[in-house]
């Protein structure tokens, strides 16, 4: 499954959870944004960030889907150390792994490829391992 198809499923999930994605046309330097209390994700075309698309719009609906914080506004901000963002990071890394080794023994799996695959920074090697570790012992 490429980068494209991972985001169409992203945003047809989006849609089947009453999740509306806005494009923006913001400053570089603005955070998409996720307004849980509206249903609506801010996706800023003009975000300069190393982060995939995917990994963006994976991590706001995460705010939507996991349980994770209650807060009516989440800006992008997957380093975040609040529980919010780190279920945010948690679901998004467990949905992708999920589609990526579906029909792949586990003997096969490999954690640094999944991060270069979505661009993560080396911060999300624990949340990345302890999702493959937990798939793993299911």
């Amino acid at each position: 499954m490429d980068e494209q198809e991972l985001y169409e499923e992203l945003a047809r999930l989006a849609s089947d959870n009453h999740i509306n994605i806005e494009y923006v046309q913001g400053h570089s330097s603005d955070p998409d944004v996720a307004f849980t209390s509206l249903r609506v994700i801010n996706m800023n075309r003009n975000f300069i960030t190393a982060y995939s698309k995917v990994a963006r719009l994976g991590h706001e609906i995460g705010h939507f889907l996991s349980t994770g914080g209650n807060s009516p506004v989440y800006h992008f901000s997957p380093l975040g150390k609040s529980d919010a963002e780190k279920s945010a990071n948690h679901w998004f890394v467990e949905w992708v792994a999920r589609r990526v080794y579906d029909d792949t023994d586990s003997t096969y799996w490999n954690w640094a490829n999944l991060m270069l695959a979505l661009h993560l920074p080396n911060e999300f090697e624990p949340v990345v391992v302890a999702v493959l570790n937990e798939m793993n012992d299911v």
